[in-house]
């Protein structure tokens, strides 16, 4: 494989050195990122951002002399990197979910919370009821 720069995706067909080398390795990338992600959708972006990037920029040397090393390497790289965003964005959207609640509790609903606390302990057995402590839960929830 030489080291040709391809400039950006074009409309016209990829070089068959190109196309080969993707026949080649694809299946391995996508075997090493679903294996990383748990994910087919996942597996697919990397593989696909990984094609793209040799696409639009020079074949590093690396890649020249093992390119089944490097392509394994950037696709658990990829992966890892993709499992970390997903978890972000999770994280993120929690916040955002528990933020909007906390906004829209007011009192009575508080309240109702309150009383539903102890109706399900009055229905307790009463050695499980001491279990939780009445006392602390009185000092969270004050009448």
């Amino acid at each position: 494989m030489s080291s040709a720069m391809l400039s950006g995706v074009t409309t016209e067909p990829l070089s068959r050195e190109f196309d080969q080398f993707f026949r080649e390795h694809y299946q391995m990338v996508y075997r090493t990122a679903f294996g990383v992600t748990g994910s087919p959708e996942d597996a697919e972006d990397v593989l696909q951002t990984i094609f793209l990037r040799l696409i639009r920029r020079e074949f590093s040397p690396a890649l020249v002399k093992n390119p089944k090393a490097y392509l394994y390497r950037a696709a658990v790289n990829l992966s890892l990197k993709t499992i970390r965003l997903r978890r972000r964005h999770v994280l993120t959207d929690d916040a955002e979910r528990f933020e909007a609640v906390e906004h829209t509790a007011d009192s009575d609903s508080l309240e109702e919370i309150h009383k539903r606390l102890y109706a399900a302990i009055a229905e307790l057995e009463p050695e499980a009821a001491q279990i939780l402590n009445l006392r602390y839960l009185h000092k969270v929830w004050p009448e």
